[in-house]
């Protein structure tokens, strides 16, 4: 299998060679993608979105979202209310559009885990602060600084809370050498934020993985009770002369579904797998205090 990064509006997306399929390249399709790969497995990773170069991101809103996101930044939630939703469509999902903000789960919200679903022994404290110094190490996770990143407003802030007596801390961001440019939102245009883009998928593919962008997979095969392998279609490009077309990827170990909490139900649901709570408790809140 060929590593690297391609896009399969050019080239045909190999339908053999993976151990694991991976669908979607964002925060958890890319640190799938890399542990896999490092573990010597064959990766390919599929992502419905384009590959979009440091050098080809924008500054312009309507630009932006046309190229980076979902139906153009457009998609919507239908239900007693409408609710726009944002969502990356691109080579490192959310990842390239966030603001890198990154936490750990706070102690509370674990305890409520273990209590209310019994996940203590399989998701124990100590096991997740190693995985954390693990991640936050390879992505640079690191506390905004006063006098570099941090803006007045983030000291006015502190020096508010502090007066207040409410406790509080800077964020905590993955990125390498932030010159604060304000464009999170539009990608990165010094490719200090750690996105996947940048980070785990770089590093996948230089352990063997191959990364295929306009690869919108469509359905999961399932044969007796396994996933065998994924279908989906790839979109016609006006310089390829090639018209819309379909593949098919063999997964000889194991497909992972990591196309956001939105998208791996609708995912699932195409491909005849149904199960009483799918996509059935999604929601936005705060955490509690």
């Amino acid at each position: 299998m060929k590593a690297g990064f391609f896009d399969a509006q050019q080239v045909d997306i190999d339908a053999d060679a993976a151990d694991f399929v991976v669908i979607g390249s964002g925060a958890g399709g890319g640190a799938a993608a890399r542990t896999l790969a490092r573990s010597g497995a064959r990766v390919v990773v599929l992502e419905e979105g384009p590959l979009v170069a440091t050098a080809e991101l924008g500054r312009i809103a309507r630009t932006t979202m046309a190229k980076l996101f979902r139906n153009q930044a457009k998609q919507t939630a239908f239900g007693r209310a409408t609710t726009p939703i944002l969502q990356a469509s691109c080579v490192g999902g959310g990842t390239l559009v966030n603001s890198a903000i990154v936490w750990r789960i706070p102690e509370a919200v674990l305890a409520g885990w273990h209590a209310r679903f019994g996940l203590g022994d399989g998701l124990t404290a100590a096991a997740l602060d190693a995985a954390y110094g693990k991640i936050e190490e390879e992505m640079s996770a690191r506390p905004v600084v006063e006098g570099d990143t941090a803006g007045r407003q983030d000291v006015h802030m502190r020096i508010g809370s502090e007066r207040a007596k409410i406790e509080g801390r800077y964020l905590h961001r993955y990125e390498r050498g932030c010159r604060g440019s304000g464009r999170c939102f539009h990608g990165c245009p010094n490719e200090a934020k750690q996105s996947t883009t940048v980070n785990y998928l770089r590093r996948a593919v230089e352990d063997g993985a191959a990364v295929y962008a306009h690869a919108t997979v469509g359905r999961v095969v399932v044969e007796k009770g396994r996933a065998v392998a994924v279908t989906g279609s790839v979109p016609a490009a006006a310089s390829s002369g090639r018209g819309r077309r379909t593949f098919r990827v063999a997964a000889k170990r194991a497909v992972i579904v990591a196309a956001s909490a939105i998208q791996s139900p609708n995912l699932l649901r195409r491909s005849g797998i149904r199960r009483p709570h799918l996509g059935d408790h999604f929601m936005a809140t705060r955490a509690p205090r």
